[in-house]
């Protein structure tokens, strides 16, 4: 889908990109929206340049919980891309569920190996780590030959990827544990079904418990996930809620959980 695409269905009104690159997305905004350039300094301080009111300040009211936090954009597996809106309070109780089904704490460090504009890789492996006080580590893209490298460098005590990506780490590891492997506390797999054996397999080799999880854009990401040692984990399996209630409707919004009761 084209970067025209996306400003004209989310009626952009700014774009706010590197000094430097996405040509496309320049080309899109040609005549239609306003482009600024985002800098970063010596310490990670970002500004934008270019601005034409630089140095005029307006003040805004603080943004509400009902507020619309970002717009992103899901197609399911087929079908055009749909706009599905957040509010900051469905970003916060997201992130605050997944804190606590995983229990991180400000030690932690999240290699981010998902796209972050994707509701996988900035809620749960952005969002949460830096809600809990974490530290994240983003690589300019996904390397599976600087992958170990970088988790042992960085001290990472946890990534979430799709199966792919697992797949292609275990592919290149082969039988033997990779070095920095030896920190991390759990992997977690989302976005995708994750095969037991593949499962299995990864436990073995990478020395961590697989956490499978399960969620939707259109619910700020997790829903449901394996917990952590002790408690059983099963493969082929995204485990039960985590701080929401999941139930299977009929047409007229009956549980059929509780239809079955009835019939007992």
């Amino acid at each position: 889908m084209s970067s025209r695409f996306y400003l004209d269905d989310t009626s952009a009104k700014i774009l706010l990109l590197p000094a430097d690159g996405m040509p496309d997305a320049r080309k899109a905004a040609e005549g239609k929206v306003p482009v600024f350039s985002l800098v970063q300094d010596d310490k990670g301080f970002v500004r934008i340049t270019d601005v034409p009111f630089a140095g005029q300040f307006i003040s805004v009211p603080a943004p509400d919980p009902e507020d619309v936090a970002l717009v992103l954009h899901t197609s399911g597996s087929t079908g055009r891309p749909k706009r599905v809106p957040i509010r900051h309070r469905n970003l916060a109780a997201s992130a605050a569920n997944i804190i606590a089904h995983y229990g991180l704490t400000d030690k932690d460090v999240a290699l981010v190996a998902m796209p972050l504009f994707h509701v996988h890789g900035l809620v749960a492996s952005t969002i949460s780590t830096l809600a809990s006080g974490g530290t994240i580590v983003v690589p300019a893209k996904f390397n599976p030959l600087s992958f170990w490298k970088t988790v042992r460098e960085y001290g990472v005590t946890w990534y979430s990827a799709v199966p792919t990506i697992h797949s292609l780490l275990l592919s290149r590891a082969g039988d033997k544990r990779p070095e920095g492997s030896e920190n991390l506390r759990f992997i977690r797999s989302c976005s995708a079904a994750l095969p037991a054996e593949m499962m299995s397999k990864m436990e073995q080799v990478f020395g961590a418990p697989v956490l499978e999880a399960y969620g939707m854009t259109e619910a700020s990401h997790q829903m449901a996930s394996n917990p952590q040692p002790p408690s059983a984990r099963k493969g082929g399996s995204v485990g039960p809620g985590t701080g929401v209630q999941i139930g299977i409707m009929d047409a007229a919004g009956i549980c059929c959980r509780r239809k079955l009761a009835a019939r007992s």
